[in-house]
């Protein structure tokens, strides 16, 4: 049985209790890319007060966020109902959602064109953002402004660099200016969130072509010594120095900027890099 085999069969659950599930962001993707997907990210018109009658056992921790998970043969699906958003105030979170029941109206809230393609169980394909046309052309976009989303949840420019890092993707234009013009932003953001972020990017596996003399000198490559920080930022560097003997990159631009941002998590945290000889 195939991983869309699951899906469909997942689906008709659904269609049981009359709502649909859709394949959405890193699923579709990864199922475009021919990629596996492991866990399942869906999209449903049905509520989770709704979900609840025919997914009893499922997990409703995170129901007012309009989030469910649930495994279903051996598989861990991350289910959201459909909604729109209310304006964030906090630099993380909407103001409030609003459910509705089509894909056209969720996509919106959505942060990149290629997680923004959703797929049914009859493998109909919504794309709404144009994000097969950014897949097929290996760009990253935004949804909407970039400028605007950022100031939003600034913790998208992590998930944009990861975006390009893991999927060997160059960033749009205006999204990359969008990055460096609202980095400092990251420090309006809980530390221990950057540092989960900062560790998928280092635990994933970064496609790696041009040279590394695109790390920028100021850095340091080699030990960096002298940091004092907390035990969550220790464990990072740890990260971070296996992180810096890789021998190759493919996107300069994500490179330096990704640098950047460590020196600004390490200000967020209140913490001082220094030493490292430059070689």
């Amino acid at each position: 049985m195939t991983e869309l085999d699951v899906f469909k069969n997942f689906a008709a659950i659904f269609a049981k209790n009359g709502f649909k599930l859709y394949l959405v962001g890193g699923s579709t993707r990864d199922f475009l890319l021919r990629r596996d997907l492991g866990d399942f990210d869906v999209a449903t018109d049905a509520t989770p007060s709704d979900m609840e009658e025919f997914l009893p056992d499922g997990d409703f921790r995170f129901r007012r966020f309009g989030n469910v998970n649930y495994y279903f043969d051996g598989y861990k699906f991350e289910i959201t109902t459909l909604r729109k958003e209310g304006e964030y105030t906090d630099f993380r979170h909407p103001s409030y959602i609003k459910y509705v029941t089509k894909v056209e109206d969720d996509f919106k809230r959505r942060d990149f064109t290629v997680n923004a393609i959703y797929i049914d169980d009859e493998e109909n394909v919504y794309d709404f953002a144009d994000g097969i046309s950014d897949l097929k052309k290996g760009v990253l976009k935004m949804i909407g402004d970039p400028q605007v989303r950022i100031k939003e949840d600034p913790l998208r420019i992590l998930r944009a660099l990861r975006f390009s890092l893991t999927l060997d993707f160059l960033l749009d234009e205006e999204l990359k200016k969008a990055i460096v013009d609202n980095v400092s932003l990251l420090e309006k953001i809980n530390p221990s969130k950057i540092n989960v972020e900062i560790k998928k990017i280092l635990g994933s596996n970064i496609k790696v072509h041009a040279n590394c003399a695109v790390i920028p000198a100021f850095i340091g490559i080699g030990e960096f010594v002298n940091v004092e920080c907390a035990d969550s930022v220790t464990a990072f560097i740890s990260h971070f120095k296996h992180f810096l003997r890789v021998d190759k990159w493919h996107n300069s631009s994500s490179v330096n900027i990704f640098f950047d941002i460590i020196i600004h998590f390490f200000s967020a945290v209140g913490n001082r890099l220094r030493g490292g000889a430059v070689r």
